[in-house]
């Protein structure tokens, strides 16, 4: 297996001593509830999401309120079209630690045609840095390197200047990288699966910056026997594995999860369970800066965005009007 060589990149802000080096509709939800406490405010955060029929990235900003009886949106939570068109079918987006945003064009999915889009903090506009065919996931690694999913492998990127860095990681236990996320351990998680099927998913931990096999496991929902097609992946406060299936659910698989890469994995005690069923497929997670999970999920034409508290479970649509399908979102700054 080739391994990524990661040059030395520069963040902004750093000196060389201290710079990264390399080793819709309105959706009904059906919410599974949980014993808990509130989750804390934290700051206030613009919500970015991927329309992939509408190929824009759209902006939601405004006092996003914590609290449970408040109108959803919050009042002031506008949303406006960031950057359209931003490809031709957006799917992932991540927030770079350039102050950039970084979307990958699922477009040409597996002939090599897909892009990925750099888009400046104004909007407007996007910048083709990638032209490497169909990324259905991306990520930053901890040494600076954009790192973009495909059918069997994980490439990674200069996100200056888009050259290639190499292969980070494949085979093994990698079939199509769905979601990819850098967990509280500060290593690489991904989902994993058929390309369009839902045999052999799997949950895959990697080291975030050598790309070195740490462990998988088959991803089981113990009521169903296996899950959905799993899209996408995120973390809580707490550490636990949030898990995005095209069949609608939201897996939540909790319990110590060890940084040591010797330790054994899935470390003893993590079990999974149905967290949410939402009725369509739910395509991206991510953590907001108030504590709650946020999901994206709908049709073709529109969907939404719901939020959940991950203590309570308990959950409410944030956004309902996002056009044209919304796949991937990001907090950001």
């Amino acid at each position: 297996m080739r391994r990524l060589l990661v040059p030395w990149i520069l963040v902004p802000g750093t000196s060389p001593m201290n710079c990264i080096f390399p080793p819709c509709r309105f959706w009904l939800l059906c919410l599974v509830s949980l014993a808990g406490a509130n989750v804390a405010r934290g700051q206030s955060s613009d919500l970015y999401v991927v329309g992939f029929f509408s190929s824009s990235v759209q902006r939601f900003s405004g006092p996003a309120t914590t609290s449970p009886g408040q109108p959803k949106p919050a009042p002031g939570l506008g949303g406006a079209f960031f950057v359209q068109p931003v490809s031709r079918r957006p799917w992932s987006i991540a927030a770079g630690p350039d102050g950039n945003l970084y979307v990958a064009d699922l477009y040409g999915f597996g002939s090599g045609t897909g892009t990925v889009m750099r888009i400046g903090p104004a909007g407007g506009t996007s910048t083709v840095i990638v032209n490497d065919g169909g990324a259905s996931s991306l990520v930053f690694a901890p040494s600076g390197a954009l790192l973009a999913g495909f059918n069997g492998e994980i490439r990674g990127y200069d996100p200056r200047t888009g050259a290639s860095l190499g292969i980070f990681a494949s085979g093994g236990p990698l079939a199509q990288a769905h979601g990819m996320a850098i967990g509280p351990d500060r290593q690489l998680w991904v989902v994993s699966s058929g390309a369009f099927d839902a045999s052999a998913s799997r949950l895959i931990r990697y080291d975030a910056l050598t790309g070195a096999l740490l462990g998988a496991m088959e991803l089981v929902d113990p009521s169903a026997g296996s899950v959905g097609l799993p899209y996408n992946l995120g973390f809580d406060r707490t550490g636990s594995i949030y898990i995005a299936t095209a069949d609608g659910f939201i897996l939540r698989f909790h319990g110590p999860l060890s940084s040591q890469p010797g330790s054994p994995f899935p470390a003893p005690g993590l079990r999974g369970a149905v967290f949410a069923y939402l009725g369509t497929a739910v395509f991206a997670l991510a953590a907001g800066p108030d504590g709650r999970m946020y999901a994206s999920f709908g049709g073709s034409d529109a969907g939404a965005v719901a939020r959940f508290d991950p203590e309570t479970g308990g959950g409410e649509v944030f956004v309902a009007n996002v056009q044209g399908g919304p796949r991937g979102l990001v907090f950001f700054p």
